[in-house]
């Protein structure tokens, strides 16, 4: 996942992040996907998939993620969304940072 030009949002640890995306078919028009897949990376380098039907996982035109517990792994987190054929994510990797907990 190349995220080299991807703006960072910080969340505080223990926070369970939601990523939202519009998807549009070939013809740029918001379409739902049947199925999707989202692919989270963490710091560590955990790869986790998560493919709908999911209770993680909204579909729509706007396809919502929802982490399915708070994350408290610091550091750059990426996430990438990937619709069914034909349907695809408007922008489909995200990346944000979870901040390391102030607590000894």
């Amino acid at each position: 996942m190349n995220t080299d030009e991807l703006p960072i949002i910080s969340y505080p640890n223990g926070t369970r992040p939601v990523i939202s995306t519009p998807f549009l078919n070939a013809a740029n028009v918001p379409a739902g996907p049947s199925a999707v897949t989202v692919s989270t990376l963490s710091p560590a380098g955990v790869r986790t998939n998560y493919t709908s039907p999911d209770a993680t996982i909204a579909l729509g035109t706007t396809v919502v993620f929802t982490f399915p517990a708070p994350l408290t792994v610091a550091g750059d987190w990426i996430v990438r969304v990937v619709g069914t054929a034909g349907v695809q994510a408007a922008a489909s990797d995200f990346s944000f940072n979870i901040e390391a907990t102030q607590l000894p």
